[in-house]
C-alpha cells in the first residue's frame, strides 16, 4: 500500500499525524501551491471529483468578521479534499495522484 502523501509533488502539503496515531484516509485534505478551484476543474474534466472551499471547511474567521487570521485567508482558497479513502484501489490512488500532479504547477 502506498503512502498517499509520497505520491504527490513536494509542493502539495498534506495533513500530518503523529506516528503513533491511528490514521484514516477518509477525508484527505491538501494545501496546494495554487488556487484549488482550477485544479478541481481539471480533475472534473478527467472524471475525478474533489472538494474545495466551503465543501472542505468553513472560512470561520471571515464568517465571524475576524481580521487577524491572515494565514487562513491565504490557505482557504488553496485547500482541496481529494478522493482518497481507506481501501481505495492502488490503481485509483495513482490515477488521482498523477492527475493532481499534472494540474499543479
Amino acid at each position: 500500500v502506498y503512502k498517499r502523501q509520497s505520491l504527490l509533488k513536494a509542493e502539495i502539503r498534506v495533513q500530518q499525524a503523529p506516528e503513533d496515531a491511528t490514521r484514516t484516509w477518509y477525508f484527505f485534505v491538501a494545501v496546494l501551491p495554487c488556487a484549488a478551484g482550477s485544479v478541481r476543474q481539471g480533475l472534473l474534466l478527467r472524471g475525478i471529483d474533489a472538494g474545495v472551499g466551503a465543501e472542505v471547511s468553513d472560512d470561520c474567521a471571515t464568517l465571524l468578521g475576524y481580521e487577524d487570521c491572515p494565514t487562513l485567508r491565504d490557505v482557504f482558497p488553496r485547500i482541496i479534499a481529494l478522493p482518497m479513502w481507506d481501501g481505495i484501489p492502488d490503481q485509483a490512488l495513482c490515477l488521482v495522484a498523477e492527475a493532481v500532479n499534472r494540474l499543479v504547477p
